[in-house]
């Protein structure tokens, strides 16, 4: 395990926790051991991002959903990944539903 660096209480990003750039920001809000992750970025860094909540012991079984602000690829491309991975849900605004779940891999709504 590896010692967490909350930003504030119950928040960590990841990118500040890694100690180097992932993706867009990602932030992962806790209560004790169960958690969500607000936005994932791109498919190629889901690994990382998942190694890396496994390595600040998150149990993997307890990730309640990922949240995706908006439907921007750098923000939500690896949804899918890492939902296969996490065995969890999404949840995102209505409006963004249709690209989230076509799977628009480059467009962004208007």
């Amino acid at each position: 395990m590896i010692t967490r660096k909350p930003i504030f209480p119950n928040v960590i990003e990841l990118n500040v926790q890694a100690g180097h750039l992932i993706g867009c920001n990602l932030y992962l809000i806790y209560d004790r051991d169960e958690w969500l992750l607000i936005d994932i970025g791109y498919e190629e860094h889901v690994d990382e991002i998942v190694d890396l909540i496994r390595d600040l012991d998150f149990p993997l079984s307890k990730c309640k959903t990922l949240l995706a602000t908006h439907a921007d690829v750098d923000h939500c491309q690896g949804l899918a990944k890492a939902k296969q991975m996490l065995k969890t849900t999404v949840t995102a605004h209505p409006k963004a539903a249709d690209l989230l779940e076509s799977g628009d891999r480059s467009r962004c709504p208007r």
